[in-house]
């Protein structure tokens, strides 16, 4: 049904159900179960610094703090799909990395994560 502006505002059950069918539900239950286990899956300095945000149609997408940390989990993407797999998590199938403000405040944002072993 389209109303039109002069018909005043919409109902509110209208209007939910509307926007219920454009958001896309995000799986936020798997997302934290992921996180409690990302200190065990990751290198302490990733643990510390990156924080998974958002799991979406088999990618994880993690936030670093600067492009050096973004490097590292791109270069470590495989070893942490695996590991998690070797979890349960099997949905997970990509990494993506995202700049972000995630990090400890009181921390360096310029560090860089030490080289990959």
């Amino acid at each position: 049904m389209t109303r039109r502006r002069d018909e005043g505002p919409r109902p509110l059950d209208e209007t939910l159900s509307s926007l219920a069918k454009r958001v896309r539900r995000v799986n936020l239950t798997e997302l934290e179960s992921v996180r409690v286990v990302w200190s065990d899956v990751v290198p302490k300095v990733l643990a510390d610094r990156c924080l998974p945000v958002l799991l979406k149609a088999g990618t994880l997408v993690v936030e670093v703090p600067n492009g050096a940390f973004a490097q590292r989990v791109r270069e470590d993407s495989s070893e942490i799909v695996r590991e998690l797999h070797r979890r349960g998590f099997l949905q997970v199938v990509d990494i993506s990395a995202v700049v972000g403000a995630t990090g400890n405040p009181g921390k360096n944002q310029n560090e860089t994560p030490s080289p990959v072993d």
